[in-house]
């Protein structure tokens, strides 16, 4: 099991310069989890491409699904001071914190393109 950021998530999914590196990722470990900001934050980035870059709404919703068919939510748990002080600390974003803290309490690691 790994937490698999926002990033790796996309790199996957949308064909790029990261997209070889991704889909290893994937034969090597196929079981990713992310705290739920991940859902967002892919939303995000398939609506940039939508509007940068020409992908279609179908194919997005494609996409969509099949993240979600790779993607676990897990993160209930993350207590949100323990973010603020771990993004305080480090100086990480607090959107990347949350990731941290995911792969900090379930003891895997972190996979992020950051």
């Amino acid at each position: 099991m790994i937490v698999a950021d926002v990033n790796l998530v996309a790199y996957l999914l949308l064909d790029g310069p990261h997209t070889g590196a991704a889909r290893h990722v994937l034969e090597l470990d196929p079981n990713w989890i992310a705290p739920p900001l991940w859902r967002i934050e892919f939303l995000n980035v398939l609506a940039s491409t939508i509007r940068f870059k020409g992908l279609s709404i179908d194919e997005a919703a494609l996409k969509w699904d099949h993240a979600n068919r790779i993607v676990k939510t897990d993160g209930m748990n993350l207590r949100d001071m323990d973010i603020l002080e771990l993004s305080a600390a480090s100086k990480l974003t607090v959107y990347d914190c949350f990731y941290v803290e995911l792969a900090k309490q379930r003891s895997v690691k972190l996979v992020t393109a950051d």
